[in-house]
């Protein structure tokens, strides 16, 4: 684990980004301090707008719920719901987190994300990072023929400069229609789980749809060792924060690590075939991700730095 005043960079870490063929995947507890709603709060946003009751504290918890929820706002009122999520994230970018820029400093294949908002590809735009790739139109091609080209998955919330509520995957029936067989977000996941490495940022992966993608990738990479011994499978390794729960006694509230909390979440992602890293933040902020991203860039070679176009601001 990483934490307290120690921001070690493991060496698998490192080892696995420094070849220039792993993705990125950024999450979205990397918006949500620039000031971008979590899922939750998105969903209740989309409630209130669309007339449908609000989440209740099980459904919050619960993928399932929020996507179905979803649903009910876009049959209630589909231009409610498309001119809400286009006023949540797509408005113009006016500030970012320096996490963006170092990401964009590092020796990153391509970087592949599941948040709505513009922040990524804003940050990409300054580094050189020029192929924009959105759904419904995700070619994994553009892996080797671009460089370092950034694919929003469930869409974008910004097209052309405008802000827009078409085209994301939020609600069931999206996840359905994106995650069937053969779906273009299934067909792109697939194919690049299959072949290239991954390092998650600050991503739950808590979708459904997705859990089955890795799974149903998992049983292929078998496949793929039972006729080939020597084939080693993708790393993919997730670095994610240290969980807490709140204990009530008479005395006042205590602050615990949720042990239980990490072990089933880590056996989810063990069951997806991706390793969890953890790290323990100071606040809210998540400022470790930072220093841990600022460990890894001390770690590019100076050629490489060039090569990658480095415009990190101060």
């Amino acid at each position: 684990m990483i934490g307290g005043e120690l921001f070690q960079v493991p060496t698998e870490l490192w080892t696995l980004i420094e070849k220039g063929n792993c993705v990125a995947w950024v999450g979205s507890g990397l918006s949500k301090v620039v000031g971008y709603l979590g899922w939750p709060e998105t969903i209740n946003e989309l409630c209130s707008a669309c007339g449908v009751q609000e989440l209740t504290s099980s459904e919050e918890e619960s993928p399932d719920k929020l996507i179905d929820k979803a649903e009910d706002c876009k049959q209630a009122n589909l231009k409610a719901y498309e001119e809400t999520l286009a006023s949540l994230f797509g408005k113009q970018v006016v500030q970012t987190r320096q996490a963006f820029h170092l990401l964009m400093a590092l020796p990153f294949k391509g970087y592949v994300t599941t948040n709505l908002d513009p922040l990524l590809s804003a940050t990409g735009d300054v580094h050189g990072c020029n192929a924009l790739l959105s759904y419904p139109y995700l070619p994994i091609t553009m892996l080797e023929k671009a460089t370092r080209p950034i694919f929003y998955i469930h869409g974008l919330a910004r097209q052309g400069n405008q802000a827009t509520g078409g085209n994301l995957v939020l609600a069931h029936s999206d996840f359905a229609k994106a995650y069937q067989d053969p779906g273009i977000v299934m067909n792109f996941l697939t194919s690049m789980l299959i072949d290239y490495p991954v390092v998650f940022l600050n991503c739950s992966l808590a979708e459904p749809d997705m859990y089955d993608t890795f799974r149903r990738v998992h049983k292929i990479h078998v496949q793929i060792q039972d006729a080939h011994r020597r084939a080693n499978r993708p790393q993919r390794i997730a670095l994610l924060p240290t969980q807490e729960i709140v204990e009530e006694d008479p005395v006042g509230k205590t602050v615990k690590r949720d042990m239980e909390g990490e072990h089933v979440e880590e056996a989810r992602f063990e069951a997806m075939d991706v390793r969890v890293i953890r790290y323990k933040p100071g606040d809210y902020r998540h400022e470790e991700v930072e220093q841990i991203l600022e460990n890894l860039k001390k770690r590019v070679s100076p050629v490489s730095r060039l090569d990658l176009e480095e415009v990190v601001p101060p």
